[in-house]
């Protein structure tokens, strides 16, 4: 029986010895895989930016660009000094991605005096709507959008009383969206 716990033992101990061996532990990897990526115009991204009147259109690169001036649709050639204008369904921002997300613009520029800027953005669910009560400047005013849903931008242009001129219209505007403001 001796020999029996004995080789009971032994065979214990081998087999804590392999398991503390074995863990399967390193120290480095470097796996590589394929990857599938393929980089589209606005009109097809995962957050597609589509025209919808004169003022937007797409750019040589497929991307979008907003025109107040003489390069619009319009006969005009720009904003009156010391006007105020507002444009309904300028362009509309559509969710083609595969989760909620919350979308907003920045246009990061202030007037002469350093309080507010000249242009403003809000959010409609139709391109025809005249609805400047909903903001979508900002992260905090993140608009709402479901898988294929999509939200018309309108904008105003407030240059009376700020001595606006072209410098303090954005040049760039950037359209964020985040799935955690979803």
């Amino acid at each position: 029986m001796q020999r029996r716990k004995f080789i009971a033992a032994v065979g214990s101990l081998t087999a804590a010895g392999a398991a503390g061996v074995g863990t399967g532990a390193f120290n480095f990897a470097n796996v590589e895989r394929s990857a599938n990526m393929q980089v589209v115009g606005d009109k097809n991204a995962f957050l597609a930016l589509k025209d919808t009147s004169g003022y937007a259109r797409s750019g040589n690169n497929g991307t979008l660009q907003l025109a107040f001036d003489e390069n619009s649709d319009a006969m005009g050639s720009g904003i009156n000094q010391e006007s105020d204008y507002s444009f309904t369904g300028v362009f509309c921002i559509k969710n083609q991605g595969d989760q909620p997300v919350g979308v907003w613009i920045d246009d990061s520029r202030q007037n002469d005096s350093g309080n507010g800027d000249a242009v403003n953005w809000y959010g409609t669910d139709a391109d025809d709507k005249s609805d400047f009560s909903t903001s979508i400047e900002g992260p905090g005013n993140a608009y709402q959008l479901d898988v294929g849903e999509q939200v018309f931008v309108n904008v105003t242009i407030l240059t009376r009383g700020i001595h606006a001129n072209w410098k303090n219209l954005p040049d760039t505007v950037n359209i964020k969206a985040d799935a955690s403001q979803g």
